[in-house]
């Protein structure tokens, strides 16, 4: 039952044990709790000339965070750099690598199932056909998920902000150009482009 469930997320890591709650009926009752050093995602955003990264614990908390400069703004120098990035936010953290779950990255133009297809920011048609996830994949070893900057606002949003209050809203995103992300009924809701 809900025992073995437990025993075996606890064997994973991923919840702990916080004490016994006695003074009831039966025996006591065990209090579980998420362990936030369960696991670690990695998240990090890249925009005109400028790139960005978290390393968040389990629950969410911000263990290590960093901004950069580009210098270069090509694809291969860039997701370089994002790689460097994610490198430095783990030993910041002195996390180790198998504990990352995996890397979502924002980018400032369009995603098409979840890969980066066009970019008008970066000026560069070597980015209309450059695979950023499967790239930085490589360069990482861990799984790489990609997805359009304000889509990634409207789900912070919903899960943190705002949009907590909200099963669908409209989130308009200001940078270099006008963005939006659209939640409905809880779901980011992805179209064509």
């Amino acid at each position: 039952g809900i025992s073995n469930i437990a025993a075996e997320l606890e064997a994973a890591g991923l919840i702990r044990q916080e004490g016994k709650r006695v003074g009831q009926r039966g025996q006591p009752a065990v209090e579980l709790s998420v362990d936030p050093a369960g696991g670690y995602t990695i998240g990090l955003s890249l925009a005109y000339g400028h790139v960005a990264g978290v390393l968040v614990d389990l629950v969410g908390e911000i263990v290590a965070q960093e901004d950069r400069t580009l210098t270069e703004r090509g694809p291969k120098a860039t997701v370089r750099a994002l790689h460097v990035l994610a490198k430095s936010l783990m030993k910041q953290a002195k996390v180790a690598e198998s504990r990352v779950w995996g890397i979502g990255c924002s980018v400032p133009g369009t995603v098409q199932n979840g890969a980066f297809w066009y970019d008008k920011v970066q000026e560069s048609e070597e980015w209309r056909t450059f695979p950023l996830a499967p790239e930085l994949e490589k360069l990482t070893g861990l799984r790489v998920l990609v997805e359009n900057d304000a889509t990634v606002a409207a789900i912070g949003e919903s899960l943190y902000g705002a949009g907590r209050a909200a099963a669908s809203f409209f989130y308009l995103h200001f940078n270099l150009g006008i963005g939006g992300g659209l939640v409905v009924g809880s779901q980011p809701y992805r179209a064509a482009f």
